[in-house]
């Protein structure tokens, strides 16, 4: 890493006030998925473990971003919605096993509801609008 990128880490690891212990443990699992695909080439069960470990970090950021929601954000849940529909339907002709179907089937719907809840805190005064922000084009980043 360099310097910039330690620095944008030690940001990014600072930007939330409430639950921040979920978004650090978020970002945790996020680097380990990193690492595990990266390594993947070498074992190829490595790939599974970094789905699961998004996967989990997902989830905690749910899990952040719902004490501090703001407003329903239909808008976002539509989004977050045809998103979701969107990944399945190109991921799934070439899913042969019905268990990866369905893993797939909650991993969008993951990703999805973990959008859809970064952006139901734009507006929130319990969060600076700062990190408001951030949440949501991280969710964006990851989703892209």
């Amino acid at each position: 890493y360099s310097d910039n990128d330690l620095t944008r880490q030690c940001n990014i690891w600072r930007l939330t006030k409430y639950n921040p212990q979920y978004i650090k443990y978020g970002l945790v699992f996020s680097a380990i998925g990193d690492i595990c695909l990266e390594l993947e080439p070498w074992n190829e069960d490595l790939f599974i473990c970094g789905l699961a470990s998004f996967l989990i970090a997902h989830w905690l950021y749910v899990v952040a971003f719902v004490e501090d929601f703001h407003s329903r954000n239909l808008l976002a849940a539509i989004v977050s919605l045809i998103y979701a529909g969107a990944f399945v339907r190109l991921l799934w002709s070439h899913i042969e096993e019905d268990f990866l179907k369905g893993a797939v089937c909650f991993y969008a719907f993951s990703i999805g509801v973990m959008l859809w809840c970064s952006c139901r805190r734009l507006g929130s005064l319990h969060s600076s609008s700062h990190s408001q922000k951030i949440a949501v084009i991280g969710a964006v980043l990851f989703v892209i």
